[in-house]
């Protein structure tokens, strides 16, 4: 069942909308539905799993009365929109504790660059902490806009020697997740 339906269900006589990646710039159906429902005052309320750059200039960000909450990591975007500030740092940290836990010890970060700098040191600093092995070409970035570059990444991880190779992927971007999971999965290193 679609994440949305099942939503609705929680929600009886509420409409749960999704849209993914960056619909703005493709013409997307579902993105110019969005804006036209925007526009009519048919939403209850926005929420942007990540910052909405991208729909800067449009009745998605623009359009008055509407409430909008941005899980992001940066406060205040834009008049009217509530940011919920991630503590990046704690995520990461916690996901490499967790992958440990779970017997992973090679563990290979990919991030966006807007992270990029604080996040490795964090990477580094956890994986020490963790006594497990630092390698700083296992820290890569991928911006979320081309995200099909971390699946590239991910597939020269594949053909590191065996010694060398990372067990576990770690994205800190979910459209970046899921392309970086779908190379690690067909090769039987990820479980």
């Amino acid at each position: 069942m679609h994440e949305a339906a099942r939503l609705e269900q929680k929600l009886p006589g509420s409409r749960i909308v999704i849209c993914a990646g960056n619909s703005a710039a493709h013409g997307n159906h579902s993105f110019t539905s969005l804006n036209q429902d925007a526009l009519r005052h048919r939403l209850a309320g926005i929420l942007f799993a990540s910052a909405p750059f991208m729909f800067a200039d449009t009745p998605l960000l623009d359009e008055p009365g509407i409430p909008r909450v941005a899980i992001t990591s940066s406060p205040s975007l834009s008049p009217g929109l509530t940011s919920v500030v991630l503590d990046h740092q704690s995520f990461v940290t916690q996901a490499i504790e967790h992958l440990r836990a779970r017997g992973r010890r090679k563990i290979a970060l990919i991030l966006t660059p807007v992270h990029s700098q604080n996040l490795h040191e964090t990477y580094r600093k956890t994986m020490a902490k963790l006594s497990l092995s630092y390698r700083s070409h296992l820290a890569q970035e991928s911006h979320p806009r081309s995200a099909l570059g971390a699946r590239h990444v991910a597939q020269l991880f594949m053909r590191l020697p065996t010694a060398d190779r990372p067990d576990t992927p770690f994205a800190t971007l979910s459209p970046v997740a899921v392309l970086v999971t779908s190379s690690f999965v067909p090769s039987g290193r990820l479980g």
